[in-house]
């Protein structure tokens, strides 16, 4: 797993207004393979979802494998960071969403 990034500490450690991008290698090919891949997997778990049921038994049985596997992998403070980063990008979704159609949500 990569490493994460606290995104408010990056952006208080990082000069923005001098900073510059030119330097910036371009990103690791491997970096769209898992982007493709997340994607793949997202939609095959909607798609799963929209079949069952109980929808949310797909979210809490991905869940569970994924903070399975991440805690043995690297450990109860990656994994919970990695959750806790999820939550805080599907609030800042929801915020952006409220902003462009409160009526969306």
């Amino acid at each position: 797993m990569g490493k994460l990034v606290n995104i408010k500490q990056y952006q208080a450690e990082t000069d923005l207004d001098n900073f510059d991008f030119e330097t910036v290698p371009e990103l690791n090919p491997d970096v769209h393979n898992i982007e493709a891949l997340t994607i793949e997997i997202d939609k095959m778990l909607t798609k799963l979802a929209n079949e069952q049921p109980i929808p949310q038994a797909v979210a809490m049985a991905a869940g569970r494998y994924a903070a399975f596997s991440l805690y043995q992998k690297h450990g109860r403070a990656e994994a919970l960071a990695f959750f806790e980063d999820c939550i805080q990008t599907a609030e800042i979704c929801e915020d952006i969403l409220k902003e462009i159609d409160p009526s969306s949500l």
